[in-house]
Order: C-alpha cells, then sequence, then structure tokens
C-alpha cells in the first residue's frame, strides 16, 4: 500500500492506528526518533527496540532484530537514513531485514 500525507508525523499515528491492537509489539531502532514510541503507545502498542550501538557505528545486527521477534510484533520499524544519528543502512542489511520479516506472519515493515 502506498499513503500519502502531509508529513512523517501524520503518516505514523496513521499507520499505527491502522496496525495495532492492544498488546501489539513494534520493533524500533535505539536509539529511536520519539513519535515512534509515542505512536505505538497511544495506540496502545508495546514498543520493543532493536539496538543500534555506536561501536558498530550505530547499524543493527539482524540476529538481535530476530531475537525480539515475539508471536505479538507486528512491525518492524526501519528510519533509513536514521533519525537521530543519520546512519546509512547499507542495502545488504536492508535485504537482510526485509528477508527476515517475510518469514513472519507480520502487519508490516
Amino acid at each position: 500500500d502506498i499513503y500519502i500525507g502531509n508529513g512523517v508525523s501524520e503518516l505514523i499515528m496513521m499507520s499505527m492506528r491502522a496496525l495495532l491492537n492492544p498488546g501489539d509489539e513494534v520493533l524500533i531502532p535505539s536509539p529511536d526518533y520519539p513519535l515512534w514510541t509515542a505512536a505505538v503507545l497511544l495506540h496502545g502498542g508495546v514498543p520493543v527496540y532493536y539496538d543500534c550501538p555506536s561501536d558498530n557505528g550505530f547499524l543493527p545486527q539482524i540476529e538481535n532484530i530476530r531475537s525480539l521477534v515475539t508471536a505479538r510484533t507486528r512491525a518492524i520499524v526501519i528510519v533509513n537514513p536514521n533519525n537521530p544519528t543519520g546512519v546509512i543502512y547499507p542495502e545488504e542489511l536492508l535485504q537482510d531485514i526485509a528477508d527476515m520479516a517475510e518469514e513472519y506472519p507480520f502487519g508490516g515493515i
């Protein structure tokens, strides 16, 4: 699906409203853009953070993301280029995340 809005804030809120039921989990990069956490909480979801450590160039590790997936996971947030770190995820990492997501019945990535 493609959604068009006035800005990212409105689209984040609309996405979470449509996607989440109470207790559903959303994987969010840490450090994160605070609106993601707020939107998940506001719509009854549970933010679960995957680490993007500075000693790894602020890049997540696919094994860490995979370890956080549960039956309640509905989405993986990917911010690229990342806000607030500015890092751009390599294409291989993005493909690894997409491939992993296809293994699970997520609502979105």
